[in-house]
């Protein structure tokens, strides 16, 4: 008992004084907070790239004419990938939308048919589970794919996406943290793990191409080659 009162004893010696007192409780206030910055800095971080960054006052993306070309050139150029899909997200309002949508010249007729997607605003987050993980996914700066038959893509045009096998996600910008929309690719066949990673790596040049021409703008190249 004698080995936990001595150091309390010790310290009411010490402290004999008020502006002591105050000075103690000065120090041990900030000693507590720094230790609760220190453990939650990931998280503050992150908040405050969100605040000063452009989510809590988010813009939607304006798509520039160079942009809608990269985004045509890439389903032209992969004999695989039938539709690329730019949409907005607004984290805040847990809404996102498709702004520009890109389809393989032989099938464009295809569409029309079906419900039309762009600048329809429908919720980030919903009742789906798989949706939502998606989503999570794509906040903590994931590549992704998955099948078509989870996408909002599949319950608006069914019949387009009975033809169709996996759909991929690149966000926009590729970063931790820092989600402002994101690039869908529907894939016609199951890409092998091969064509998986090549896509991957395309999609992330071109959605980093995206968030430097239309969002945070500054000078890019982009070869799809």
């Amino acid at each position: 008992m004698d080995k936990y009162l001595d150091p309390i004893l010790k310290l009411l010696k010490v402290l004999n004084t008020w502006k002591r007192i105050a000075m103690f409780a000065v120090i041990l206030f900030l000693s507590i907070g720094g230790y609760v910055v220190f453990e939650n800095r990931q998280t503050i971080y992150t908040q405050s790239i969100g605040r000063f960054d452009g989510v809590a006052v988010k813009q939607e993306i304006t798509i520039s004419d160079a942009s809608k070309q990269a985004i045509d050139q890439f389903v032209a150029l992969d004999n695989n990938v039938e539709v690329v899909q730019l949409v907005d997200v607004d984290l805040y309002k847990n809404a996102r939308k498709v702004v520009y949508e890109a389809v393989t010249a032989v099938r464009k007729g295809e569409l029309l048919d079906e419900a039309q997607l762009t600048g329809q605003q429908v919720p980030l987050f919903s009742s789906e589970v798989v949706q939502n993980s998606q989503m999570i996914s794509l906040i903590n700066g994931e590549f992704g794919c998955g099948a078509v038959k989870d996408t909002a893509f599949a319950r608006k045009r069914p019949k387009f996406a009975s033809t169709l096998h996996t759909s991929c996600r690149v966000p926009i910008p590729p970063l931790y943290g820092r989600l402002t929309g994101y690039l869908i690719f529907h894939l016609r066949n199951e890409p092998s793990q091969y064509e998986i990673e090549a896509l991957k790596l395309h999609a992330i040049q071109l959605a980093m191409k995206i968030y430097l021409t239309d969002i945070n703008k500054g000078p890019t190249s982009y070869d799809r080659t």
